[in-house]
C-alpha cells in the first residue's frame, strides 16, 4: 500500500495542475478566513472544476457553522473534509462525505481524544499555541506527517494487516487500537496566495 500525499493550501489553479501533475492524491483547500492560505468558495470552485476526478478535494474548516460546510460542498464541489476546530465528535460525521480531524497533539494524552472520533481519518498536527491550525501560520511547518485511519470492521470490511506500511497504534493508557496509513501533508508557502 503506498503512501498517499495531499497538497494543501491551494490557492491558483497552476499550483493546482502543479501538484496533480507531481502525483498528489488529493488538494486542501483552506476556507479558515484568518489563513494567509484562505481561498474563497467561488475561487475554490473555479478549481476544482477543471481537476480530474481521480483527485481528492479537500475541504480544510475551523470551527465552521454546519450551513458554511454545506455550502462549500455544494458550491466547491468538495468530495473529504478536514476539521481543525473544536468540532465535536457529531459534527464531524454529520455531512455525509470522508472526513478527517486534526488533532495538534501535546503529549500522549491527546491521543485519548481520537476514539470518540469516527471519522474515516485522524491528522495528527504539531501543537502550536498560537492558533487551531498550523496552516494559517506563515511561520507554519511545510511538511506535515499526518495518518489516514482504516477502522476494522467498518462498512463490511476486514481488520487490515500489520504490513503495506500500515500500523498498530494503541494510545498509552488506552485500549483502543488504531490501524494507520501513512501520509504526507504538504502546505503551500504563504507567497503561492498571488493568483497566475
Amino acid at each position: 500500500m503506498s503512501t498517499k500525499v495531499k497538497i494543501c493550501g491551494i490557492t491558483n489553479l497552476a499550483d493546482a495542475q502543479a501538484a496533480v501533475a507531481a502525483g498528489a492524491d488529493a488538494l486542501g483547500f483552506n476556507f479558515y478566513e484568518k489563513s494567509p492560505r484562505h481561498i474563497p468558495l467561488g475561487e475554490a470552485a473555479e478549481i476544482t472544476r477543471q481537476l480530474p476526478s481521480s483527485i481528492l478535494r479537500v475541504g480544510v474548516f475551523v470551527n465552521a457553522s454546519a450551513d458554511f460546510v454545506l455550502r462549500a460542498i455544494r458550491e466547491s464541489g468538495l468530495t473529504m473534509l478536514q476539521f481543525h476546530g473544536d468540532e465535536p465528535p457529531d459534527f464531524c460525521s454529520q455531512f455525509g462525505l470522508m472526513s478527517m480531524k486534526a488533532f495538534r497533539v501535546r503529549g500522549p494524552e491527546t491521543l485519548k481524544e481520537i476514539p470518540q472520533f469516527h471519522t474515516d481519518a485522524y491528522l495528527l498536527d504539531a501543537f502550536s499555541s498560537v492558533g487551531k491550525c498550523r496552516a494559517s501560520h506563515p511561520s507554519g511547518p511545510s511538511l506535515w506527517c499526518g495518518c489516514l485511519q482504516r477502522r476494522g470492521k467498518r462498512a463490511g470490511q476486514k481488520r487490515p494487516r500489520q504490513s503495506n506500511g500500515l500500523h498498530r497504534c494503541r494510545p498509552r493508557g488506552g485500549s483502543v487500537k488504531v490501524w494507520l496509513l501513512p501520509l504526507i501533508l504538504l502546505t503551500q508557502p504563504q507567497a503561492s496566495k498571488t493568483k497566475k
